[in-house]
């Protein structure tokens, strides 16, 4: 049996051994041989399951198993914890977006994208800046000017602008 090659890969937290893009493509081949042998069945054409698990060894020799990642996308081979996860990765690839908007028609492939979205025709900004009070629609837009608003300009109780 061919033996899958591993990458040693040096990070902050140590070093991981990761499977290369050939070996990933090897690792999907012997599962599915498996499951075949065991009469076992993927969810879905796109759902293929594997017990490997990544092991962290640390600089000090330690190490930490990480959570494996059971579903593997047949796509790109990407893993994901569950199979939620995996099927909502795999609408990126279909191109299915099944969220849409009964006012302008755009469609989603995350509710919570779609919910969103709606606070741009409602005009709803629930996060404010601190500093200077401006609004915001999203958390990632606030977020954005929290990092340019450090020397911004903050209002005075009587509504002027001080430094």
């Amino acid at each position: 049996m061919a033996q899958a090659s591993l990458l040693a890969c040096e990070g902050l937290a140590g070093v991981s051994l990761v499977p290369t893009a050939a070996s990933k493509k090897m690792m999907l081949s012997q599962i599915a041989s498996k499951q075949a042998e065991n009469g076992e069945r993927a969810g879905s054409p796109d759902v293929l399951r594997c017990s490997s698990q990544v092991v962290v060894v640390e600089q000090n020799g330690s190490f930490q198993v990480k959570i494996p990642k059971n579903f593997v996308c047949e796509h790109c081979f990407g893993a994901f914890r569950s199979s939620y996860h995996l099927k909502r990765h795999i609408l990126i690839h279909t191109g299915e977006k099944p969220f849409e908007c009964d006012i302008c028609d755009m469609r989603f492939i995350q509710k919570y994208h779609l919910e969103r979205h709606k606070r741009v025709h409602s005009g709803e900004k629930p996060y404010q800046c601190e500093r200077c009070h401006q609004c915001f629609s999203r958390t990632d837009r606030l977020l954005r000017h929290k990092r340019m608003c450090q020397g911004c300009q903050s209002k005075t109780s009587d509504g002027q602008f001080s430094l």
